[in-house]
């Protein structure tokens, strides 16, 4: 059933999945504004080292950052909007302007 319902990026869900058994990727409730803010971005900082999401997606597989944002929405809605205003805007723009050469989110980038 999964394979179905996952339509793209099977091998890159399964790991994602198992990833957020992590006890940093746990809800939390109740908490203040600026712990929301530095959970969500502890949580992001994660994914993008596990190497979930990269600058490089945008070229070679970008359903694999829809697949990202689908099973991080699961987790937490905040870091998500997170993802989508900080990573993938910056990510969009370095591939635009033609900036690019990384290793993942947390890479070096160096304009050529």
């Amino acid at each position: 059933m999964t394979a179905l319902l996952d339509h793209d990026n099977h091998d890159m869900r399964k790991k994602f999945r198992e990833f957020m058994s992590d006890p940093v990727m746990k809800p939390r409730y109740n908490i203040s504004l600026e712990e929301e803010r530095e959970v969500a971005l502890a949580r992001l900082k994660r994914i993008c080292d596990a190497g979930f999401i990269s600058v490089l997606d945008f070229i070679n597989n970008p359903l694999r950052i829809f697949a990202a944002h689908e099973l991080a929405a699961i987790i937490d809605p905040a870091m998500t909007t997170k993802m989508t205003v900080q990573v993938c805007g910056f990510c969009w723009y370095v591939v635009i302007a033609g900036v690019f050469r990384s290793d993942g989110c947390s890479g070096v980038f160096i304009k050529r």
